[in-house]
Protein backbone atom coordinates (compact mmCIF):
# COMPACT_ATOMS: atom_id res chain seq x y z
CA UNK A 1 0.00 0.00 0.00
CA UNK A 2 2.61 2.45 0.95
CA UNK A 3 4.32 1.19 -2.48
CA UNK A 4 1.65 2.40 -4.53
CA UNK A 5 0.86 5.83 -2.85
CA UNK A 6 4.51 6.54 -3.48
CA UNK A 7 4.28 5.69 -6.94
CA UNK A 8 0.91 8.15 -7.68
CA UNK A 9 2.71 10.55 -5.85
CA UNK A 10 4.77 10.57 -8.29
CA UNK A 11 2.67 9.97 -11.25
CA UNK A 12 1.17 13.37 -9.57
CA UNK A 13 4.16 15.36 -9.68
CA UNK A 14 5.15 14.43 -12.85
CA UNK A 15 1.93 15.35 -14.45
CA UNK A 16 2.04 19.04 -12.99
CA UNK A 17 5.03 19.08 -14.24
CA UNK A 18 4.15 18.72 -17.52
CA UNK A 19 0.76 20.67 -17.44
CA UNK A 20 3.20 23.52 -16.34
CA UNK A 21 5.43 22.92 -18.99
CA UNK A 22 3.19 22.99 -21.68
CA UNK A 23 1.66 26.29 -20.34
CA UNK A 24 4.70 28.14 -21.62
CA UNK A 25 3.42 28.26 -25.04
CA UNK A 26 -0.18 29.76 -23.97
CA UNK A 27 -1.39 32.06 -26.28
CA UNK A 28 -3.14 35.00 -25.02
CA UNK A 29 -6.57 36.53 -27.07
CA UNK A 30 -7.25 39.98 -27.60
CA UNK A 31 -10.25 41.22 -28.49
CA UNK A 32 -10.86 44.30 -30.99
CA UNK A 33 -12.23 47.54 -30.72
CA UNK A 34 -14.84 48.81 -32.70
CA UNK A 35 -14.92 51.54 -34.90
CA UNK A 36 -14.12 54.89 -32.78
CA UNK A 37 -16.84 57.97 -33.86
CA UNK A 38 -15.08 61.12 -35.25
CA UNK A 39 -15.71 63.86 -33.14
CA UNK A 40 -17.40 67.04 -34.89
CA UNK A 41 -17.21 69.35 -32.35
CA UNK A 42 -17.47 70.58 -28.98
CA UNK A 43 -19.59 73.77 -27.92
CA UNK A 44 -21.59 75.44 -25.76
CA UNK A 45 -25.07 74.92 -26.10
CA UNK A 46 -28.28 77.14 -25.64
CA UNK A 47 -30.76 74.89 -23.47
CA UNK A 48 -27.79 72.67 -22.44
CA UNK A 49 -24.04 73.53 -20.93
CA UNK A 50 -22.82 71.74 -23.90
CA UNK A 51 -22.77 70.29 -27.17
CA UNK A 52 -21.54 67.44 -28.16
CA UNK A 53 -21.07 66.23 -32.17
CA UNK A 54 -20.22 63.42 -33.33
CA UNK A 55 -20.21 60.97 -36.30
CA UNK A 56 -22.13 57.08 -35.67
CA UNK A 57 -19.46 54.71 -35.45
CA UNK A 58 -20.24 50.94 -37.06
CA UNK A 59 -20.83 48.47 -34.73
CA UNK A 60 -22.56 50.51 -32.01
CA UNK A 61 -25.41 49.25 -29.18
CA UNK A 62 -25.37 52.54 -27.49
CA UNK A 63 -23.02 55.59 -26.70
CA UNK A 64 -21.98 57.19 -23.81
CA UNK A 65 -20.61 60.72 -23.02
CA UNK A 66 -17.36 60.55 -20.40
CA UNK A 67 -15.32 62.47 -18.51
CA UNK A 68 -11.45 62.24 -17.72
CA UNK A 69 -9.63 64.62 -16.05
CA UNK A 70 -6.58 65.67 -17.62
CA UNK A 71 -3.64 64.11 -16.29
CA UNK A 72 -5.55 61.56 -14.88
CA UNK A 73 -6.99 57.96 -15.81
CA UNK A 74 -10.15 57.60 -14.21
CA UNK A 75 -13.40 57.80 -16.38
CA UNK A 76 -16.51 59.56 -15.20
CA UNK A 77 -19.71 58.93 -17.21
CA UNK A 78 -22.21 61.96 -17.58
CA UNK A 79 -25.69 60.69 -16.59
CA UNK A 80 -27.84 63.30 -18.20
CA UNK A 81 -27.65 62.93 -21.75
CA UNK A 82 -30.69 64.19 -24.24
CA UNK A 83 -29.62 62.38 -27.30
CA UNK A 84 -30.74 63.69 -31.15
CA UNK A 85 -30.03 62.46 -34.22
CA UNK A 86 -29.96 65.01 -36.99
CA UNK A 87 -32.77 63.79 -39.64
CA UNK A 88 -31.10 65.60 -42.98
CA UNK A 89 -28.30 62.66 -42.17
CA UNK A 90 -28.65 59.82 -39.78
CA UNK A 91 -24.75 59.16 -39.20
CA UNK A 92 -24.82 63.03 -37.35
CA UNK A 93 -25.23 62.41 -33.37
CA UNK A 94 -25.39 65.24 -30.77
CA UNK A 95 -25.43 64.58 -27.44
CA UNK A 96 -26.55 67.68 -25.06
CA UNK A 97 -26.19 67.57 -21.22
CA UNK A 98 -25.53 70.09 -18.52
CA UNK A 99 -21.92 70.37 -16.24
CA UNK A 100 -21.75 67.61 -13.92
CA UNK A 101 -21.30 67.91 -10.60
CA UNK A 102 -17.83 66.07 -9.70
CA UNK A 103 -16.10 66.01 -6.12
CA UNK A 104 -13.33 67.10 -8.31
CA UNK A 105 -12.62 70.23 -10.22
CA UNK A 106 -10.37 71.33 -12.80
CA UNK A 107 -9.97 70.62 -16.96
CA UNK A 108 -11.38 67.72 -18.23
CA UNK A 109 -11.51 65.99 -21.43
CA UNK A 110 -14.53 65.39 -23.26
CA UNK A 111 -15.11 62.35 -25.03
CA UNK A 112 -18.01 59.51 -26.76
CA UNK A 113 -17.52 56.22 -25.76
CA UNK A 114 -18.85 53.40 -28.15
CA UNK A 115 -20.81 49.71 -26.69
CA UNK A 116 -20.59 46.92 -29.54
CA UNK A 117 -23.07 44.61 -30.55
CA UNK A 118 -21.03 42.07 -30.42
CA UNK A 119 -18.97 40.73 -27.37
CA UNK A 120 -15.50 40.20 -28.73
CA UNK A 121 -14.99 43.76 -29.40
CA UNK A 122 -13.73 46.01 -26.65
CA UNK A 123 -15.27 49.57 -26.32
CA UNK A 124 -13.83 52.56 -28.20
CA UNK A 125 -13.56 55.88 -27.29
CA UNK A 126 -12.55 59.26 -29.07
CA UNK A 127 -12.11 62.77 -27.13
CA UNK A 128 -12.94 65.95 -28.07
CA UNK A 129 -9.97 68.20 -28.90
CA UNK A 130 -10.88 70.84 -26.18
CA UNK A 131 -11.21 70.34 -22.87
CA UNK A 132 -13.76 71.97 -20.64
CA UNK A 133 -13.62 73.60 -16.93
CA UNK A 134 -15.60 72.49 -13.94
Amino acid sequence: MNKMVKIGSLCLIVALGLVFVGCEDFQKVEFGSTAAPKIISLEKGTIYDYELKFEAASGASSYKVVLQQVGKKRIYEVSSVNWLVNTADYDIRTAQFNKPTLTTSGSFRVGVMVEPYRRDKNPSTSWASTPIDL
